[in-house]
């Protein structure tokens, strides 16, 4: 092997073979002397096979001398001398430091680069995609020892990062990188450059729409989104929503908001709190008109910051902010209100379709049995009582006794609260849910269900 001048020392790992051993090791230098004077040898044990003992040998010597120096090691089977390998090592140390260096392969890790590489060109071009910021570059140089520097300057004037062979933050545009070949010395060799385009992201990566309310979304949001519309949302933006303003703030006393937002078709939107609450859950829609999002957000008292990211399908993306102020005594009023018949479930249509601001609906029923699935905040309380047509109290029961999947589904939304009412008679009967907050308010909803006979 090859080492430079300013190497001037070796160290060797050694792993004899199965039931042998090193017995004897023999270095000399350059000019003959004995290199083992100065050498420090070690027996680390590294595991058992068949009842013997098995050793990794480490040797360490210094003192090489310029030109060639030579280490043979001895390893023989049991205490017998007849059966032994010798293993020998040369390692020529250069007789000075040098003062070059040649690259021999270059590579940018890029599916357009020109030209093709040779020793001789310096300059390069290379291709990048727009969604690409990042470029692995390998680089060989002979000698070993001669090493490989890199810089960059991005189009934008910063610099780029460099993190062995990877750089990052290429941006839009033409970014410079440098790559220098330095000698053991520390003199500069040669130098290639190469001029880092990275395409132009394209593509609408504007919102369309965006709204919030403090209900969760209606069962109809996923047809009204196919359908291209949003349903409108109680909670005015500041300023009024356009696609070219990217913060806005909002106002509410809910600890719980949905957020509708539009992009362009084929887009990506991504919904996350950096500030206060959390991203419960997003539902989304493509359609040829536009993909539609919904996101339930949980909020803290005080200011809670939102960023919306949408990406369009051709790499541009845009960030959109919005300060959400989560203010006074909670909102009094439900945030989703079902009624499901019968063992498996069912859920019944109620009209109207649930608002929290609407107090009254109906619905029509076969079964005597029913549950009620109410949600809401959970810092405010919830009572529910039934009354039969003859104007008898309903008996409220247990909820995992029975509705398998009502009950599956309250497991999915561990915020949601059940009630479940057993023999109802046939007739009419009243269902009032009462919703308190701390402050002395009530909103009572009240569900009129209709048993046939």
């Amino acid at each position: 092997m090859d080492v430079p001048a300013s190497v001037t020392g070796i160290t060797m790992v050694f792993e004899p073979d199965t039931l042998r051993e090193v017995r004897a090791v023999e270095a000399k230098s350059a000019s003959g002397t004995d290199l083992g004077r100065n050498a420090n040898a070690w027996r680390l044990n590294r595991s058992v096979h068949m009842g013997i003992e098995e050793q990794i040998v480490v040797l360490s010597f210094d003192d090489l001398e310029p030109g060639t120096n030579t280490v043979r090691v001895q390893q023989c089977l049991g205490p017998s001398t007849l059966d032994c390998d010798i293993w020998s090592l040369t390692v020529n140390r250069a007789a000075e430091i040098s003062s070059g260096g040649t690259l021999v392969a270059l590579n940018f890790g890029a599916e357009e680069v020109v030209p093709e590489f040779h020793e001789d060109t310096t300059q390069y071009a290379v291709e990048l995609p727009a969604g690409q910021d990042r470029l692995a570059i390998e680089a060989t140089v002979e000698p070993w020892w001669a090493r490989v520097e890199m810089s960059g300057v991005a189009a934008d004037g910063s610099p780029l990062s460099v993190d062995g062979n990877s750089i990052s933050g290429i941006v839009p545009g033409t970014n410079t990188v440098e790559v220098n070949i330095v000698a053991e010395d520390g003199s500069m060799v040669s130098t290639y450059l190469a001029s880092v385009t990275r395409a132009i992201p394209q593509g609408d990566a504007s919102l369309h729409a965006l709204q919030l309310s403090e209900s969760p979304p209606s069962r109809g949001i996923m047809h009204s989104a196919a359908a291209g519309s949003l349903l409108a949302g109680n909670l005015g933006l500041t300023p009024a929503f356009a696609a070219d303003i990217e913060r806005y703030t909002a106002r509410t006393t809910a600890s719980r908001i949905t957020l509708r937002a539009q992009a362009a078709p084929r887009s990506a939107v991504e919904v996350g709190m950096i500030e206060g609450g959390s991203n419960l859950r997003t539902i989304g829609i493509g359609a040829d008109n536009g993909q539609f999002y919904s996101s339930t957000l949980s909020l803290d008292h005080g200011i809670n910051t939102v960023e919306i990211a949408v990406e369009a399908n051709e790499g541009n993306r845009r960030t959109y902010l919005l300060d959400i102020e989560r203010y006074g005594s909670v909102s009094v009023v439900l945030w989703d209100l079902r009624v499901l018949e019968g063992k498996t479930g069912t859920v019944l249509d109620i009209l109207p379709e649930f608002d929290p601001a609407i107090l009254s609906y109906a619905a029509r029923m076969r079964s005597s049995e029913v549950m009620i699935r109410h949600e809401a905040d959970p810092e405010i309380e919830i009572g529910v009582v039934g009354r039969s047509a003859s104007g008898e109290d309903l008996s409220v029961h247990s909820p995992t006794s029975s509705f398998l999947g009502a009950f599956v589904t309250a497991l999915l939304n561990p915020d949601s609260n059940t009630t479940r009412f057993e023999d109802l008679p046939p007739g009419l009967n009243v269902v009032t849910v009462s919703v308190s907050g701390g402050d002395g308010k009530m909103t009572v909803y009240t569900l009129n269900l209709l048993v046939e006979e």
